[in-house]
């Protein structure tokens, strides 16, 4: 196989990385952690209520940390992902992680102490500019 395509990756979790390089290396991507001087980048979550504009916002702030690294043009990835319970009408959603850090899973479970229907799902979604446009 040829030279590995750079492929940089916007995230703080680590498993995200690690899962991503073990999906995409045998597709010819090298997965690069996108950092400045060797620390995780940090991006502001907008107040958004799909998963779809934030993993856009994220991608449009990945974009300019790549231009004012130079790299601008390369491919970059950003990945979001929340879970939606039916009782809740898509709540925790975008707020998952928030909503993890503040009460944690016993808070989620005793909010749902009365509920009948406990149905959930966990959605994820990744964005990737390409160097030329967004997919």
């Amino acid at each position: 196989m040829g030279e590995k395509q750079p492929l940089w990756f916007l995230t703080g979790n680590k498993g995200k990385l690690e899962e991503v390089q073990h999906l995409l290396s045998p597709l010819g991507f090298l997965v690069k952690p996108l950092e400045i001087n060797g620390q995780i980048t940090e991006v502001i979550e907008p107040q958004a209520t799909i998963l779809e504009e934030v993993a856009r916002s994220k991608l449009t702030q990945a974009r300019d940390i790549l231009q004012a690294l130079g790299k601008e043009g390369e491919a970059v990835m950003v990945e979001d992902a929340g879970l939606f319970i039916n009782s809740f009408d898509g709540f925790l959603g975008v707020y998952s992680s928030y909503v993890h850090s503040t009460i944690g899973c016993e808070g989620v479970l005793k909010l749902l102490n009365k509920s009948t229907d406990r149905r959930a799902e966990f959605r994820a979604l990744a964005a990737l500019w390409d160097g030329g446009k967004c997919t």
